[in-house]
């Protein structure tokens, strides 16, 4: 696993969510890719691991891709251990409130606790960076991990920490940004230089259409800047 370093590419993003942050209360974004492998999991670890030495209360990075967990497998790996030590304890992430995530076949009494044991969080080392870990050993047979809307957890983990930053699939393969955009403040696109207008402004649609805001682009490639951050407020008060 390599750690893949985009410093450059993504400080303007991290400088304007630093001039608009509000100290008092936390931002949620997400990052999607208009189609998968143009890089979305390199620019929100990235951009995660910028924020994670200012924030005082932590960042939280999720991963939706729950069947491979490649943000935890990354953390994890002897480079990652090298920089930032050994991967923490689990952490319960649900902050005692109905998590984005359900399992299905669950009992008929399902609550909070039996969901909470699907995802856990973990501690990059001494450092104020938690990465997320869906726990696929655990579901059994005919068993799925759905997302759904949980506007008071994220409004929770607002008052909680400084910023969570959600990896979300490609929209080609999966509908999830559209379940998670309504609740969040801001999405942020990733694309690849030859990527066809259209599919962005069809994506932007799609996201605004479910109740999302598109903050700007990242055009993730060798030597490319992000674009496109006009509409960048990362914490609002009345979510």
């Amino acid at each position: 696993m390599v750690m893949v370093v985009l410093t450059q590419e993504l400080q303007g993003l991290v400088q304007l969510f630093e001039a608009r942050a509000d100290q008092r209360r936390g931002a949620v974004l997400a990052f999607v890719g208009v189609t998968g492998g143009c890089g979305t999991s390199t620019c929100a670890r990235a951009f995660s691991r910028l924020i994670a030495p200012n924030a005082a209360r932590g960042v939280w990075l999720f991963d939706l891709d729950f069947y491979v967990n490649e943000q935890y497998k990354i953390f994890a790996s002897p480079a990652a251990n090298r920089v930032y030590g050994g991967i923490g304890a689990p952490l319960d992430p649900t902050l005692k409130m109905d998590p984005f995530w359900r399992v299905s076949l669950l009992s008929h009494t399902a609550n909070k606790r039996e969901n909470a044991h699907y995802m856990t969080l973990h501690q990059t080392g001494s450092h104020r960076l938690f990465v997320s870990r869906f726990r696929t050993e655990a579901l059994r047979i005919g068993q799925d991990i759905h997302i759904t809307r949980a506007p008071a957890y994220w409004q929770r983990m607002r008052d909680a920490i400084d910023l969570a930053v959600i990896d979300v699939p490609a929209r080609d393969r999966s509908r999830s940004i559209l379940r998670i955009a309504p609740d969040v403040d801001g999405v942020i696109l990733v694309a690849e230089p030859q990527t066809h207008p259209r599919q962005l402004i069809s994506l932007q649609r799609e996201i605004e259409a479910a109740g999302g805001t598109c903050l700007g682009l990242v055009y993730n490639a060798p030597q490319a800047m992000p674009h496109a951050w006009p509409n960048l407020v990362s914490r609002q008060a009345n979510r």
